[in-house]
């Protein structure tokens, strides 16, 4: 697990020393989500790499059918924080294409630091805090109509309150609204 660590910590440290974009990423993004009811806030913390605060509300649900036994459906509503390191490392490629770049339209790599409490609603029972990290590839873009879709993938090594922990796969979208400010 540490040798792990450390590798991943070393590419990301080697993408951002050798990058060679000239454009930078906006110096702070304030962001409404309506995928999940949430709020985003994208802080600036060198030319190409931002640091992104995502707490929000988000939910799950699944069907479960066993022979001889009726139809359960459960359901929770789960209140989480989503912290990522986002390094964006197209941004000069896509100003030679004509393509835009502001609100920190491109495509990033990184890290993420999810931390999720107990359900706020369930009919699951069992279910506790969890901490998720890993590392993550998106995509982030945003429209002349401030417009804004967001998609990331990677894999995190989840602790769970009660003892367990996997490594699983973790996928994010959101689509919302960015309030640029005026430069």
């Amino acid at each position: 697990m540490k040798k792990s660590t450390i590798l991943i910590l070393f590419a990301l440290c080697s993408i951002i020393a050798y990058s060679q974009d000239d454009a930078g990423v906006e110096k702070n993004l304030f962001k409404a989500n309506f995928f999940t009811p949430a709020i985003e806030y994208e802080l600036k913390i060198s030319k190409l790499s931002t640091i992104d605060f995502h707490p929000a509300l988000t939910g799950g649900f699944y069907f479960e059918k066993t022979a001889g036994f009726p139809a359960r459906f459960y359901y929770a509503l789960i209140p989480v924080l989503d912290m990522q390191f986002r390094h964006y490392y197209n941004f000069m490629n896509r100003q030679k294409k004509g393509k835009k770049i502001s609100g920190n339209s491109g495509n990033f790599v990184g890290a993420r630091v999810i931390g999720s409490m107990p359900p706020i609603a369930d009919n699951v029972g069992v279910l506790g805090m969890t901490l998720s990290a890993g590392p993550m590839w998106g995509m982030h873009r945003t429209y002349k109509s401030k417009f804004n879709i967001s998609y990331s993938i990677g894999m995190v090594i989840m602790f769970q309150e009660f003892g367990g922990k996997i490594i699983t796969p973790m996928g994010n979208l959101t689509l919302g609204y960015v309030f640029i400010p005026k430069k």
